[in-house]
């Protein structure tokens, strides 16, 4: 049986810190957690950005802890930069941060796990 491995975009992360029931059913199925870099950024920002700046930043700090954090590398860049082009030429333009959530999914081929209608 193949393992099959997930990438969890910012709102899922999001949504698993605001307990929807639906979001932990599908995330309980998953063994191993991974996010981006890029994930971690945002829901720092989120955090500082928050009126409950410490409430939050803990709870990223322990979330953190439970999953693997994939880093920004060179063959990431390069597939942004396809990215990017690609979604230019067809005139689909997505946030800048999602970009290159999507080139951390492909580049380790992982399934992205998002509730972004892009």
């Amino acid at each position: 049986m193949k393992n099959i491995n997930y990438l969890l975009d910012t709102n899922i992360v999001i949504d698993l810190f605001r307990e929807k029931r639906k979001t932990i059913d599908k995330l309980v199925k998953i063994k191993q957690l991974n996010i981006s870099t890029i994930v971690l950024g945002e829901l720092i920002y989120g955090a500082e950005n928050s009126t409950n700046r410490e409430k939050h930043l803990k709870q990223i700090s322990a979330f953190s802890k439970y999953c693997s954090i994939l880093p920004i590398t060179e063959f990431t860049s390069k597939i942004y930069g396809k990215l990017k082009t690609q979604l230019k030429k067809k005139g689909k333009p997505i946030p800048e941060n999602d970009i290159w959530i999507a080139a951390h999914a492909i580049e380790h081929n992982y399934i992205l796990l998002s509730n972004d209608k892009h």
